[in-house]
């Protein structure tokens, strides 16, 4: 099965099984939140600025401790070759130290295409709906 099928297949299991929380200012997944994110060098930036790009997107909800989530990124970085047309925003809700000892487990620095954020505050798992780790949500060039 290709790489681009199993996001795919990964992005609608994870449609079906959530359960948007009524807080949410998404209509339809077609809103990309103006919520604020912690970038690695403890910028802040907000969480729409990240989709100006013309690729694909793939957002992933993960736990560093997490296996299924150690598991998923494994397999992504096996097939990085298969995946450069990809942007993957990895946002986790963990302190900025352990997202960078991720990052360093995984030699993620080394992946241009990979971007990590913090998101203390829960408000995009809030607004998407995820229910659980690791979540994979796929964006087009027109979101």
């Amino acid at each position: 099965m290709k790489i681009v099928d199993i996001l795919g297949l990964l992005f609608c299991v994870q449609l079906l099984s959530a359960q948007v929380a009524p807080d949410t200012n998404l209509s339809k997944f077609n809103l990309i939140p103006v919520i604020k994110v912690l970038k690695l060098d403890s910028t802040k930036v907000s969480f729409r600025s990240l989709f100006e790009s013309n690729v694909p997107i793939a957002v992933m909800f993960y736990n560093p401790e997490c296996d299924h989530c150690q598991h998923e990124l494994e397999e992504m970085i096996k097939n990085e070759d298969k995946l450069k047309a990809y942007k993957f925003i990895m946002v986790t809700n963990r302190y900025l130290y352990q997202i960078k000892e991720f990052r360093k487990k995984y030699n993620l620095s080394k992946y241009k295409n990979f971007i990590s954020i913090n998101e203390s505050s829960n408000s995009l798992i809030r607004a998407f709906g995820i229910s659980g780790f690791p979540s994979i949500l796929v964006f087009n060039k027109s979101h």
